[in-house]
């Protein structure tokens, strides 16, 4: 098994192996954040799209999924099932953090839901098929040691101090497991479970 690694060039994706040679495997030049997947046979990757409206020209995302054996490609999402509160759009304009769950069957990111923030969602690789798990602006999916399965995530909320940002350890039906007094202590204990295994 030739080792090989994934890069983002000029908006597409290549595998570059360890004896110099290259693949492109993408040829849309809006294509970036790469991820392996299936054994390294396929890859999922974010895609631009560019709508030219009539009152406005703007970006959207697609994620998709590419072949690297015979480059066919197909879209795993395009639209949100619900409009958020900023655009009133089922489009998605943002996909943070993309991160394929540990039973390899689903990839969960961040994407614009709430006009204060962002929802945690967990999309099904072969169907498309969404569930919203909480709101949060930023999220840590933990793979390994006691805590594998959770998330430490970044939420805005109103609290007795007025809104601010909140670190807390969550699962995925985001019962809070454990809360952070600020982000340094919360990146403490990401960095100790990191180097746990």
């Amino acid at each position: 098994q030739r080792q090989m690694c994934i890069r983002d060039r000029d908006k597409n994706i290549h595998i570059e192996y360890s004896n110099d040679e290259q693949k492109q495997i993408t040829f849309n030049g809006s294509d970036y954040m790469p991820l392996f997947y299936n054994n390294k046979e396929h890859i999922i990757f974010i895609r631009t799209v560019k709508e030219n409206g009539i009152n406005r020209n703007y970006e959207r995302k697609k994620l998709m999924i590419v072949s690297i054996e015979d480059l066919t490609e197909r879209t795993i999402t395009e639209t949100k099932p619900f409009k958020d509160g900023n655009y009133q759009s089922n489009e998605i304009f943002n996909i943070g953090t993309p991160t394929i769950s540990i039973d390899k069957e689903s990839i969960y990111f961040t994407t614009e839901k709430w006009v204060t923030g962002d929802e945690l969602v967990k999309v099904n690789i072969e169907n498309g098929k969404w569930e919203e798990l909480f709101s949060t602006n930023h999220f840590e999916y933990i793979l390994n040691g006691n805590h594998k399965g959770q998330f430490l995530i970044a939420r805005s909320e109103i609290r007795d101090k007025g809104r601010a940002t909140y670190y807390m350890l969550v699962n995925e039906e985001g019962d809070i497991k454990k809360e952070f007094e600020n982000k340094t202590s919360a990146d403490e204990f990401l960095k100790v479970i990191k180097n746990a295994h």
